[in-house]
C-alpha cells in the first residue's frame, strides 16, 4: 500500500512489464504455416499451435529477465532503462532469479504438450531451443555488433515460422524460410541500420550505452 502512495507499481504490475507480455504478439507467426496450409490444417493441429505459442512466450520472457538481471548494473545508469522492475527496485533481484527456472520448467512442459499434438514434434521442440538459445546470444553479444544484430532478428523471426511447421504435414518448406528471412531482415533493416555508426563507435569505445536496442521478441 506505502509502495503504491508513493507512486512506484504493484508486484503484479512490475511482473507484466518484466514479462513483456505484448511482445507476444510476434509469436503469432507460429501460426502462418497453419494459415497456409489450408484445408490440410486440422482442428487439432491450431489448438496444439496454440500451445506452441505459449511455450514461446514463455521462453522470451525468460530471455527478457535473464537479459535484465544480467544488465542491472548498466541498466540503472541508463537514462530509460532505468525503469525497469529490476533496475527501478520495483522487483527484488532474488525474485527474478527464481523466476528463471521457473519459466524455463513452465515452457519445457508447455512444449512437451505442444509436441505431443505436433505432426513434427522434434522439429518443434528443436524451434524452441534455437529460439531460447538465440534470444540469449543476441542480448548478450549480437545486438551491439552490426551487421549481425539485423541476421540475429531476423533469424529468431523465422525461427517462429519453423516452429509453426511442426504443427503442418511435413516436409519443411526452405523456399518459404528462405522468404521469411529475407522479409525479416528487411523489415528490421532500417531501425537497425539507423544506429550502426552508433554501434561502432561505441565497440570503440568512443561513446557510453546510451541508445536503445530493437527488441528481439
Amino acid at each position: 500500500m506505502s509502495e503504491q502512495i508513493a507512486g512506484r507499481p504493484s508486484i503484479a504490475r512490475s511482473w507484466l512489464k518484466e514479462l513483456r507480455l505484448h511482445q507476444w504478439a510476434k509469436n503469432t507467426l507460429i501460426f502462418a504455416p497453419l494459415a497456409l496450409a489450408g484445408v490440410q490444417a486440422q482442428r487439432f493441429d491450431v489448438g496444439a499451435a496454440m500451445l506452441g505459442f505459449l511455450a514461446l512466450g514463455l521462453a522470451s520472457s525468460v530471455g527478457y529477465i535473464v537479459n535484465d538481471l544480467c544488465d542491472l548494473k548498466a541498466d540503472r545508469l541508463h537514462p530509460t532503462k532505468c525503469r525497469r522492475p529490476f533496475a527501478s527496485g520495483a522487483l527484488p533481484v532474488w525474485a527474478g532469479i527464481a523466476a528463471v527456472p521457473i519459466g524455463i520448467l513452465a515452457a519445457a512442459a508447455v512444449a512437451g504438450v505442444a509436441a505431443d499434438g505436433a505432426r513434427q514434434p522434434k522439429l518443434f521442440i528443436i524451434a524452441l531451443c534455437a529460439y531460447f538459445v538465440g534470444t540469449l546470444v543476441y542480448s548478450f553479444a549480437l545486438k551491439r555488433i552490426p551487421p549481425f544484430d539485423l541476421v540475429a532478428l531476423g533469424g529468431l523471426f523465422t525461427i517462429r515460422v519453423l516452429a509453426g511447421m511442426a504443427f503442418v504435414p511435413p516436409p519443411v518448406s526452405l523456399w518459404f524460410l528462405t522468404f521469411a528471412m529475407f522479409m525479416f531482415i528487411g523489415r528490421n533493416w532500417r531501425v537497425c541500420s539507423a544506429r550502426w555508426p552508433i554501434a561502432a563507435a561505441r565497440l570503440a569505445g568512443s561513446i557510453a550505452d546510451t541508445t536503445p536496442t530493437t527488441s528481439l521478441s
